[in-house]
């Protein structure tokens, strides 16, 4: 419930760890029917032994979620079966008994006392206040405005036992489980379906449990919907989200997913190091993969085996399209740029792409050159984006294109264009980049972070940088971290030079197949195996 108030609710994590009405706000709207609106499994074996310690019968429980205004009038059969408790307190009148509750006393920690603060901008409208009500400002601002740092953060979450578990033969037949966005039209989503097609290329069992993202993401991929099942079948998962995700989804669907299978964390990651606030992911897994050796570096503090496994990508299906399709002029020499905004404008850097094609080619310059923008999951409201929206209009030269597009044909406008531009700040992977190596495009990047896996040939042109440190606010758990500032100008000198002298396109220096990529998933799932002690199964 705690995860369950920061994804669905937006609590602030700190007013739920010092304030328990805040706590039990989220956890009262959560059992009285709030779990099934999100279409929620039925409550966990170790939730149903806290409600027998805590509350030990039915009536103690429904005295607890009642609201005296909304539920005056309600016998407590009514309300169990409004809250659609009723499966619940079976097991609970029945006194299940299990092993202990995993998540320890996390919800009862306690922290010092709040020290008064008063908003910040204050102006004469507060000090024209009285004290009284200045205190209670002071109050609401440390609670719901201000974040605690990561490393605030990790003064409580270090407390979580983080211990490896014993490897033990499973009950399961040898296979995987793939977890992951199997329908989101999104990078991450691409990676569990691609780690799908490498198992089959090495005809190992799996199957794929779909997970879904927020509602902000486009779910219309049905590649792979005849692998997808409601419930695992074999010894090992693989999570193909982010090790936050991983935990909020434990959270939500409990452990059982998770017993008696050896698990790894295929996680996605940007920054150079992994939160340290976030420590306790790691005892979720037996084993993490990173998506290039520079994330699994990210990982470098974690307890358990840490493997190198750069993602596979294909161009298999792309669609049937030319520049007419898209609105683009037929002559011009075609820069082009993807980018999410789901991995956020200050991390994928579109307005650097802008400000180098325009002091490469000032319009005043003349010439048949233009910037291909490629915008997904677009926000108006974005204020990074209202600041470079107006340079995109002001540009005639600049095509922005802000329609859904599926995979194919996002594949046939990359195809349309000559050179792929990324200024980006730090990439996991950089699956954009490996398509336009792949479609035989030019292509220019920072000379950073996991592009760095595949960028070495001499087709590519990596822009110089300077690190700097990730501003608080500019990224997710940004503490303590850094990633690149890509130097515009070197940028802009590189795009004038491939744009009058492209690069010869030669055999490329990384092989990005599935089967390639499923060789190597192949030799550590049978090391795997083998400490398992394992027996065969068929494919599903």
């Amino acid at each position: 419930m705690f995860f369950y108030g920061v994804v669905r609710y937006r609590y602030f994590v700190a007013p739920m760890l010092r304030d328990a009405k805040a706590r039990h706000r989220i956890a009262r709207a959560f059992w009285r029917g709030e779990r099934h609106k999100f279409m929620l499994p039925k409550a966990s074996l170790w939730q149903v032994e806290f409600f027998r310690r805590q509350f030990g019968s039915t009536d103690s429980l429904i005295a607890t979620l009642r609201l005296k205004r909304k539920d005056v009038g309600k016998s407590t059969l009514q309300l169990v079966e409004e809250f659609g408790l009723a499966a619940v307190l079976q097991t609970l009148d029945a006194h299940t008994e299990v092993k202990q509750l995993p998540i320890g006393d996390l919800c009862t920690s306690r922290t010092e006392p709040d020290k008064a603060l008063l908003p910040a901008g204050q102006c004469r409208f507060y000090l024209r206040l009285p004290k009284l009500v200045l205190r209670k400002l002071a109050w609401l601002g440390v609670r719901f405005k201000r974040r605690p740092t990561q490393f605030q953060l990790a003064g409580i979450t270090n407390r979580i036992p983080t211990g490896q578990r014993p490897l033990s033969q499973s009950r399961h037949p040898f296979g995987v489980n793939l977890f992951g966005y199997a329908q989101g039209e999104i990078g991450i989503g691409e990676d569990v379906r691609l780690l799908a097609l490498a198992l089959k290329s090495q005809a190992i069992p799996f199957c794929i449990v779909n997970v879904k993202p927020g509602d902000n993401v486009s779910q219309k991929d049905k590649s792979v919907d005849q692998w997808i099942v409601d419930e695992p079948r074999y010894a090992i998962n693989i999570f193909c989200t982010t090790g936050i995700e991983q935990v909020r989804y434990a959270c939500e669907r409990g452990l059982d997913l998770f017993e008696g299978r050896y698990n790894i964390g295929y996680w996605p990651w940007e920054l150079p190091d992994w939160p340290a606030s976030c420590t306790h992911a790691f005892s979720m897994v037996d084993e993490i993969w990173g998506i290039s050796h520079y994330t699994a570096n990210a990982y470098r503090r974690a307890q358990c085996p840490v493997y190198a496994m750069p993602l596979s990508v294909t161009i298999d299906s792309v669609a049937s399209m030319g520049r007419k399709d898209f609105g683009l002029p037929e002559e011009d020499y075609l820069f082009i740029f993807s980018f999410d905004f789901n991995s956020t404008l200050v991390r994928k850097n579109p307005v650097a792409v802008i400000q180098a094609f325009q002091r490469a080619f000032p319009n005043s310059a003349g010439g048949k050159v233009g910037l291909v923008l490629k915008a997904s999951h677009v926000n108006a409201g974005n204020r990074a984006w209202k600041r470079i929206k107006p340079l995109i209009e002001a540009d005639h030269r600049i095509h922005l294109i802000d329609t859904t597009l599926r995979r194919p044909e996002v594949l046939a406008l990359y195809q349309c264009c000559d050179c792929y531009v990324s200024m980006h700040r730090a990439e996991g992977f950089g699956r954009g980049l490996a398509e336009a190596l792949m479609l035989d495009l030019q292509l220019i990047a920072t000379g950073f972070s996991g592009n760095l896996d595949f960028c070495t040939e001499k087709r590519v042109g990596l822009v110089r940088y300077r690190r700097r440190d990730v501003r608080r606010l500019e990224y997710f758990h940004a503490d303590g971290q850094s990633w690149a500032d890509p130097d515009i100008d070197h940028a802009a000198e590189l795009m004038q030079k491939i744009y009058t002298h492209p690069r010869p396109i030669e055999p490329k220096a990384f092989d990005f197949s599935p089967a390639t990529a499923g060789t190597r998933y192949a030799q550590r799932l049978n090391e795997i195996k083998h400490q398992l002690d394992l027996t065969g199964a068929r494919p599903c």
